[in-house]
This record gives structure tokens, C-alpha cells and sequence, in this order.
């Protein structure tokens, strides 16, 4: 390979839209990717293995925002409306499926999706843990929501992780 300035020869940057214009490939071509494999990975939540969980997941934090609803209302404060930033978690593996999708498996950019994903996945439940330890008094309530939000994002990884493989079921 021949670098220059840090860069193979040929190779065009890609963090900006209009790289990936030049790439080859059109922007709209990109979005509907990365709509395709959003509207995927929403299926799989409801998919009948994961929609029992789901809804069993749903009906938990049903009961317990019941039977804990004064300690929530006390408890609940202005930033604990945070916990939505998870879902960061499911567009980042969204865009990571789109950006990594039919790479062959000996190329460095596969290597680099599985590793950029597995990265995700470790860091998506460290997320978890962390809102369910910071909502003291509430962690049975929190534990369910995260749970939700979790199952999202196991959906959009696995999408991102098939695109990225190129095993389409």
C-alpha cells in the first residue's frame, strides 16, 4: 500500500456526505439502506421469539411504574429523562451496518465493522448498567425500561451484524 499523509492512494475520506457521493454509490441510495435495515430491526422486537419478551418486558414496567408511582414521581428527576439518549445506540448501529455492508470477510473494513459492532454491543450494555445503577429507589422501573431500549438495539446489532456478514437468513 502506498500512504500518503496518513491516507492509502485512491483513498477518498469518508466521513462526510459528499464522500460517499463519490464513492460510487448515490446519498439516497445510502438512506434507503439505512431504512431498510432501521425497518428490520423494529421487526425483529416483534418477531414471535422476542415479542413475547416484549411484551412481558412492557406489562413489567407497566406494573411496577404502578405499584412504585409515588416513589417514582418523588424520585424521578429532570435529568432521569437521559435514559432516551440509549437510543443513540440503535442508529449507531444502523449507520455501522450501512457503512460496513457487503465487505468480503478477509478485507479490513469487515474486520473493522465486526470489531466497530462488538464495540457497540459492549458499550450498549455498559450504558444499561449504568442508568439502572444511577436510578437509585426506582431500579426495578429502570430495569424494565432499559430492558426495552436494550431490546431495540439487540435488533438493530444483529441487522447491522447480517448486513456486515452478508448472511441474509
Amino acid at each position: 500500500m502506498n500512504f500518503a499523509l496518513g491516507r492509502r492512494k485512491g483513498f477518498v475520506n469518508e466521513s462526510t456526505v459528499w464522500s460517499i457521493c463519490s464513492r460510487g454509490g448515490s446519498f439516497m441510495a445510502y438512506i434507503q439502506t439505512a431504512l431498510h435495515l432501521s425497518e428490520s430491526a423494529l421487526e425483529f422486537v416483534i418477531a414471535p421469539p422476542y415479542c413475547f419478551l416484549s411484551g412481558l418486558c412492557a406489562l413489567a414496567v407497566g406494573y411496577t411504574w404502578r405499584r412504585q408511582q409515588r416513589s417514582i414521581s418523588r424520585l424521578w428527576a429532570p435529568s432521569c429523562w437521559l435514559f432516551l439518549t440509549h437510543l443513540v445506540f440503535f442508529g449507531t448501529a444502523i449507520c455501522l451496518g450501512v457503512r460496513y455492508s457487503l465487505r468480503p470477510p478477509g478485507d479490513v473494513d469487515f474486520n473493522q465493522g465486526v470489531l466497530a459492532l462488538d464495540t457497540l454491543w459492549i458499550g450498549s450494555l455498559l450504558s444499561c448498567a449504568l442508568w439502572i445503577w444511577r436510578m437509585k429507589g426506582i431500579r426495578l422501573y429502570a430495569s424494565g425500561l432499559m430492558t426495552l431500549l436494550e431490546m431495540l438495539t439487540a435488533g438493530a446489532l444483529f441487522v447491522a451484524g447480517v448486513a456486515v456478514a452478508g448472511d441474509w437468513l
